[in-house]
C-alpha cells in the first residue's frame, strides 16, 4: 500500500482552469492536515471540485492509497471515502439540519433515531447547532457546523474544506482546528483548499501552488491611505428592514448607517448576513421599509437610475453575476448609464465608434486595460471585469460609492490594486460604502466598521480600536451593542 492518502497528477492545462504555467501535482499523506495553497477563488473552486467529483479532470492521474481511481462524479468520490464542504453553501433553505442528516445515505430513517445518530455525532465532534430550524433561518456559522456534520456522516476518510475561513470568522476558525486534529487522529485525512497563509499555516503540511504569481506583502504596491478626516454625512439610512416571501425573519432588521465624505465605511458580515440585500436597498434596486437621504435630501422613493443621477454609484463584485452584463462588449458596459443620450444612438441604433472611444477614454483615465475591447465581459477575468466596473461607476465623480465584495476571490495582487482605487475615491474626499465579507479588507481599509449580523446591526468599531477576534464574536451574533441612531424622526 501506498504511504500516501491521496495523489493526483494533472497535466492538462486545460484541466486546471487554463493554468498556463503547467499542471497540478499533489501528494497527502494519510493521518494528516494538509493545506493546498492556491492563486484565487477559481484554482481554488477547480481543485475541490475535481476531487469531489463535481469535474472531470482531463489528462490527469488520481490514486487512492496507492490505487489508481476514476472519479465522474461525486458518487464515486463518496464510494472512495472522500466527502468535502464547499466555499459556498450547500444547504436547502427550506429543510432542517437533521432532514438534511436524514438524507444521508445509510443514515437512520426514523426521526428519533437520526436525532439520536446526528446528535451523538455532534457531540464526538464538539459541533453545536439547531436541528429543528429551517436553514434559512440560522447563523453562518450554524449553516456550516450542519454542512459539515452532514458530510462527516458519510464515513468518510477525507475531508476536504475549500476556504472555510470565507464562512467562519476568526474563533470559530480556531474551534475547527481540534475537530480536524481528532479527525486526523483516526488515521483520516483532512485537505484545507486556500488561497490564504494564514489558513495553510494550520495545517501540518502544505502544498504551494501559487508559484510566481504568489504575490507576499513585500512585493504588492503600498497601501494609499492618506490621513484625512472625515467630513459631513452624506449618506444616512435609518431603520431599512426588509421582508421575503417563505422567510419567517426579515432580511434585514432594522439597519441604520451613515456615510461620511473622505471616509470609507466598512460593513462587515459572514455569508447570509444582508450585505447584498443591504446593497440592493441603498442602490435602490429592492424596496424595503425605512428612510435613505443623500446629503440631507430624501431619496427613498427614487428609483435605481434616479439615485445613479444624484450621485450614489454601486459597484458590485465580479462573482456576483450582475456588475456587467456578460454577454455585452467592453464599450456597451461601460457607456450603460448613457444608453437614451444623444451622444450614444440615432433613430434609435447604437452609435459603436462614440461608444467605443467612450470607453477607451474612461479606462485610460483610470489605467485599466483596453486591448480588444470589444470582446465579450465574460471573456475577462474578475480583476478586469472589477476595473472596469469602478472606472464605469467613477465616472461623474458620485457622492457616494456602494462597493459590495468588490475583492471575492482575487489574488492578492488584484485585490490590492481594487483596494487602492477605492482609497482614491475617499482620498478625493468622497464617501465610500464597502460591504464585505472579509473581515481583514475592513480592517485594512476601513475607517468605520459596522458588522452586521442575520440582517441587524451588532456593532460599530474605529479599526484601531478592535481586533479581528472580537470582530469575529459579532460578526457570529455572540455580541451586540446598542448605538444610536444617525438622525432623528423630526429632522
Amino acid at each position: 500500500m501506498s504511504g500516501y492518502a491521496l495523489e493526483l497528477d494533472l497535466g492538462s492545462a486545460a484541466a486546471w482552469m487554463g493554468r498556463a504555467e503547467g499542471g497540478v501535482s499533489l501528494r497527502v499523506k494519510r493521518g494528516e492536515i494538509h493545506a493546498v495553497l492556491t492563486n484565487d477563488a477559481d484554482e481554488t473552486a477547480a481543485l475541490t471540485e475535481i476531487l469531489a467529483g463535481q469535474r472531470r479532470h482531463v489528462r490527469g492521474e488520481f490514486r487512492v492509497d496507492g490505487n489508481e481511481a476514476k472519479i465522474q462524479s461525486p458518487r464515486d468520490a463518496l464510494a472512495l471515502g472522500i466527502g468535502a464542504v464547499y466555499r459556498r453553501d450547500g444547504l436547502a433553505d427550506g429543510l432542517t439540519l437533521l432532514e438534511h442528516y436524514r438524507l444521508v445515505p445509510g443514515a437512520p430513517r426514523g426521526k428519533k433515531q437520526a436525532r439520536a445518530a446526528a446528535e451523538a455525532a455532534a457531540e464526538k465532534y464538539g459541533l453545536k447547532t439547531e436541528w429543528d430550524i429551517p436553514a434559512v433561518e440560522l447563523s453562518a456559522v450554524e449553516r456550516f457546523r450542519g454542512e459539515l456534520l452532514r458530510v462527516l456522516a458519510e464515513d468518510i476518510d477525507i475531508l476536504i474544506l475549500e476556504e472555510p475561513e470565507d464562512r467562519l470568522p476568526p474563533l470559530e476558525m480556531e474551534k475547527l482546528l481540534p475537530l480536524l486534529r481528532r479527525f486526523a487522529e483516526e488515521n483520516k485525512t483532512v485537505l484545507l483548499i486556500t488561497r490564504r497563509p494564514e489558513t495553510a499555516k494550520a495545517a501540518s503540511a502544505c502544498t504551494d501552488l501559487t508559484g510566481t504569481k504568489g504575490a507576499d506583502e513585500g512585493t504588492l504596491p503600498p497601501m494609499d491611505k492618506k490621513r484625512i478626516a472625515a467630513g459631513s454625512v452624506v449618506l444616512e439610512a435609518r431603520h431599512l428592514t426588509l421582508e421575503k416571501r417563505g422567510r419567517e425573519e426579515p432580511v434585514l432588521r432594522a439597519v441604520s448607517l451613515e456615510a461620511r465624505a473622505g471616509e470609507i465605511t466598512a460593513v462587515l458580515g459572514l455569508p447570509g448576513s444582508g450585505l447584498e440585500a443591504l446593497a440592493a436597498v441603498l442602490a435602490g434596486m429592492e424596496n424595503a421599509s425605512g428612510r435613505i437621504r443623500l446629503n440631507g435630501k430624501e431619496i427613498t422613493a427614487l428609483s435605481a437610475q434616479e439615485r445613479t443621477r444624484a450621485g450614489i454609484a454601486f459597484a458590485p463584485g465580479p462573482d456576483l453575476g450582475y456588475g456587467l452584463a456578460e454577454k455585452a462588449s467592453l464599450p456597451e458596459n461601460m457607456a450603460l448609464h448613457h444608453y437614451r443620450s444623444a451622444a450614444f444612438q440615432e433613430s434609435g441604433f447604437l452609435r459603436k465608434s462614440e461608444m467605443r472611444a467612450y470607453a477607451d477614454q474612461l479606462l485610460e483615465k483610470q489605467g485599466a486595460i483596453q486591448e480588444e475591447n470589444a470582446a465579450a465581459a465574460e471573456n475577462r477575468d474578475r480583476a478586469e471585469k472589477q476595473r472596469f466596473a469602478l472606472a464605469r461607476e467613477e465616472e461623474g465623480s458620485p457622492q457616494v460609492l456602494i462597493a459590495l465584495k468588490p475583492t471575492e476571490g482575487m489574488n492578492r495582487a488584484d485585490a490590492r490594486d481594487i483596494h487602492n482605487r477605492l482609497l482614491a475615491v475617499r482620498n478625493n474626499r468622497r464617501s465610500v460604502l464597502l460591504l464585505t465579507e472579509d473581515l481583514r479588507e475592513a480592517m485594512t481599509l476601513g475607517d468605520r466598521i459596522l458588522v452586521l449580523c442575520q440582517g441587524a446591526v451588532t456593532g460599530e468599531f474605529e479599526p484601531s480600536l478592535t481586533t479581528e477576534r472580537e470582530l469575529g464574536l459579532y460578526m457570529a451574533g455572540d455580541r451586540q451593542q446598542g448605538r444610536e441612531e444617525p438622525f432623528d424622526d423630526d429632522e
